[in-house]
């Protein structure tokens, strides 16, 4: 008897997993999410045992003791911290979701870029640069030279300032490969 009991019981916890389980799938459904962090599903899942613990242990305070007011007191900061978790999980997951978005977007750009900086690098000094001003021209080729190498390391300066403050060094190989090659044309 005390066999078959245990059993069931098991049994029991087993199938309330699974359905917390098929919850949670269902949530994420809802919501639109992908489940990548399986700790964020572990806690959910205690949030859900918990709210379920909590209607027998109100069931439970049947005399006006201490002891009761003791239960009711931990059941309010269980409620409390259960909210402070679920709060806390909507936002982690939003900002999950945020940075994935962000990370996509990061990527096109990325992709959009790469053909400039081939191009960029491909530019040798043999090349006419449009926009040249007419009095360099007319001047002699030392002073296009000049002209030249002073708009090109404005342009280098203004890209490597623009590359750190936007905190992509060290984010991604081609943006290293630009600075390194920023580098050594400098």
């Amino acid at each position: 008897m005390e066999s078959t009991i245990q059993e069931l019981e098991d049994h029991h916890v087993q199938v309330y997993r699974e359905l917390l389980e098929v919850l949670d799938e269902l949530y994420l459904v809802r919501k639109g999410l992908i489940a990548r962090d399986k700790s964020a599903m572990e806690i959910r899942r205690q949030l859900q045992c918990s709210m379920a613990m909590t209607s027998p242990m109100a069931k439970a305070m049947t005399n006006d003791g201490k002891l009761s007011s003791r239960l009711f007191d931990l059941m309010r900061q269980n409620y409390d911290e259960d909210g402070y978790v679920v709060r806390h999980q909507d936002e982690k997951l939003r900002l999950v979701s945020r940075l994935t978005e962000e990370r996509e977007k990061y990527g096109k750009l990325l992709d959009r870029i790469k053909p400039v900086a081939n191009e960029v690098r491909s530019w040798t000094k043999d090349e006419e640069i449009v926009g040249i001003p007419e009095k360099t021209q007319d001047s002699g080729l030392g002073s296009k030279e000049k002209f030249l190498e002073e708009e090109n390391e404005v342009l280098r300066e203004l890209l490597v300032a623009i590359i750190v403050q936007s905190g992509y060094q060290g984010t991604n190989e081609t943006v290293d490969e630009w600075l390194e090659f920023l580098g050594e044309s400098g």
